[in-house]
């Protein structure tokens, strides 16, 4: 079977419309997001989780440079307790960053509905009006 260029242009113009439509459901889920994090971010009990969750990224962040002082400790000299200490730096480093991103969740999840919106009415799509 032999292609021409009308009939590569109907084959990309469907592909074109299955991309549009099937990216309308995803931006669909992340702009209703979105409205659910506007309302729960002024929540007394999010704000609260909110406070706990600085005071733990504060507690690693104290935890982190006390393992980098250790590292730097000239008197440790001992292989074992550096590859100890480096493990545990790496360990206290990657709670650090996951807790950083749970702080950063509701403002990210507010941008992306934001961002979703225009791209839904960019492609057609119905914005929600419950902003």
């Amino acid at each position: 079977m032999t292609f021409n260029r009308k009939d590569y242009d109907e084959w990309a113009d469907k592909r074109r419309a299955d991309t549009v439509t099937s990216q309308a459901g995803a931006l669909k889920g992340l702009e209703q997001a979105a409205v659910a994090a506007k309302y729960v971010t002024g929540d007394v009990h999010w704000d609260r989780y909110l406070s706990m969750a600085t005071a733990t990224v504060e507690h690693i962040s104290d935890g982190i440079g006390r393992m980098r002082d250790k590292l730097t400790d000239p008197m440790i000299v001992d292989q074992t307790d550096i590859i100890k200490i480096k493990l545990e730096l790496a360990h206290l480093v990657g709670m650090k960053e996951m807790a950083d991103g749970l702080l950063r969740l509701p403002t990210d999840i507010m941008k992306l509905g934001e961002k979703a919106t225009l791209r839904l009415a960019g492609i057609g799509g119905v914005a929600s009006d419950d902003d």
